[in-house]
């Protein structure tokens, strides 16, 4: 499994601790669609967000967000942290840690996008 549950269960934890990647999946599609992003990182948001909230998770249930992950690895401009969760759900090595930090940094991105927006928005 390399979604949460695996994680949980490889970290020797009940399975039912996945649950606590639903609140992270919520909140990373949220954040990202609720302002203008780039198309593939509401692709990756969204295809993050169903493999955090889903209790089993096959190496094949990543091939819809290894489309994402390769054009973030193409893209010079993108966080080095991006980057890693990108390569660690291409490798599938460990991609359960890949898709956490993914969604924790498209949420950052999403944050510091829409703060940097109303900061620049707002007349001083």
């Amino acid at each position: 499994d390399v979604g949460v549950y695996g994680l949980a269960r490889t970290l020797g934890l009940p399975g039912w601790t996945f649950a606590a990647g639903i609140p992270l999946g919520i909140a990373t599609s949220w954040l990202v669609f609720r302002k203008d992003a780039a198309q593939v990182d509401r692709y990756a948001a969204f295809a993050a967000s169903t493999v955090l909230m889903s209790p089993y998770t096959l190496s094949y249930d990543l091939a819809g967000l290894t489309f994402a992950c390769v054009a973030m690895l193409l893209d010079s401009k993108r966080s080095p942290l991006i980057w890693l969760a990108a390569a660690l759900i291409v490798s599938s090595v460990f991609a359960n840690v890949g898709i956490i930090l993914m969604a924790v940094m498209l949420s950052y991105e999403a944050l510091s996008n829409s703060r940097t927006a109303s900061s620049a928005a707002s007349p001083r």
